[in-house]
């Protein structure tokens, strides 16, 4: 009896024991130039940030951090976040995992690419899809621009830019959509449903009902792809609405603190033409529209223009630092420190950053979504009716 007791209890203990290997993963953190800073371990439940742990970094060469990480579901999303560096990509580790990670901080900006990931399959594929994804977006970026430049200048013969234009973004939306309906992860499922509304690509209905059966078992992706049909017309092109602020509407006033934390109300810009534009210094995308942002405001500032500049960065750090790399000093800059969970951008429901709207001088929402050198020349149909 006593041997008969002895075996259950051992059998308890490996089923324990195997129980937590299958419901755990790690992470190796090999840091290069390592600086005294915090280094803040998130993970993702039904879309909810939950800040796992803090660890504390040094002033090393040479810095190695091992992480343990709880799954309770096939897989679980993971970020982490530098005090001073900020965000740190996105990771997608499955039970059993052992993700190593090889990064240099000796160059904050460079960071991404000085990055390397082995040993979580569904990491690599996301920065594999991520990498090719932003080769493809700056392609198209710069093909749009050298379009646009000749459509400003009067030049009649744009048939082969914007063919180009054209070829670039569709290779784009179906890089997007091919990912979408090819992945087994959520994740990545969910990452890209997120850019629907941001960069007009769409699954069609049966494409749709694909993803329905593949990730029925999901309830929260199972969730966003039902949301995401029924708020575009699937097949036949996208609604844009990242935010809920409606073209004609007059915005309600808001008062944040500048950089100095003096406040300033939006109200203060009445009689102006005023560019409100959403953004975060970890948002890649919001960065790469600062140089269209700063020719424009060269263009026109003599013309009543203004940029009002809202961040919803967290670190008010980061936002410094951005602005000062950026070169976007001569924006209005505000901050709403809350992230996600900013009274900004519950106010007017972002659900995408960037995300912009252009106000007349009464305070009426006359263009929104302008990106690259949409807002030039939006600016200049303003202008020229005058």
């Amino acid at each position: 009896m006593k041997k008969i007791l002895l075996i259950i209890l051992a059998l308890l203990a490996f089923i324990n024991v195997f129980g937590q290997l299958k419901t755990t993963a790690n992470i190796n953190l090999d840091i290069q130039s390592s600086i005294p800073q915090n280094l803040d371990v998130y993970i993702f439940k039904e879309g909810n940030k939950i800040l796992l742990k803090t660890l504390q970094l040094g002033a090393k060469l040479h810095e190695n951090v091992n992480i343990v990480v709880p799954i309770e579901s096939n897989e679980q999303s993971i970020s982490l976040s530098f005090s001073k560096q900020g965000p740190f990509g996105k990771l997608i580790l499955m039970p059993g995992e052992q993700l190593t990670i090889s990064t240099d901080l000796s160059d904050p900006y460079k960071i991404f690419e000085n990055t390397t990931y082995k040993g979580s399959k569904r990491t690599q594929e996301f920065f594999i899809f991520f990498t090719e994804s932003l080769k493809l977006g700056k392609a198209y970026t710069q093909a749009k621009d050298n379009y646009t430049d000749v459509v400003m200048t009067g030049k009649p013969d744009t048939v082969i830019l914007k063919h180009i234009r054209d070829s670039l973004n569709n290779l784009n939306i179906n890089h997007q959509v091919d990912k979408g309906l090819t992945t087994n992860s959520p994740t990545i499922l969910q990452f890209i449903l997120s850019g629907i509304e941001v960069y007009g690509y769409n699954f069609t209905v049966s494409q749709y009902q694909s993803l329905k059966d593949k990730f029925k078992d999901d309830p929260y992706t199972l969730n966003l792809i039902n949301t995401c049909e029924n708020s575009t017309v699937a097949g036949n092109g996208i609604n844009y609405e990242v935010n809920a602020v409606k073209l004609g509407s007059y915005i309600t006033n808001f008062t944040l603190p500048n950089r100095n934390g003096k406040m300033v109300s939006l109200s203060q810009f009445k009689g102006k033409y005023v560019l409100v534009d959403m953004w975060a210094s970890w948002c890649a995308p919001c960065r790469e529209e600062m140089p269209y942002l700063k020719e424009a405001l060269q263009r026109f500032n003599k013309n009543n223009f203004m940029i009002l500049s809202v961040s919803i960065d967290e670190k008010h750090n980061s936002w410094l630092k951005a602005i000062e790399k950026d070169g976007t000093i001569a924006f209005i800059h505000v901050i709403d420190d809350k992230g996600w969970n900013s009274e900004i951008i519950k106010r007017y429901q972002i659900r995408a950053i960037p995300s912009n709207f252009l106000i007349d001088p009464s305070g009426k929402v006359i263009a929104k979504g302008l990106r690259s050198k949409d807002l030039i020349l939006k600016l200049l149909e303003l202008y020229k009716k005058k």
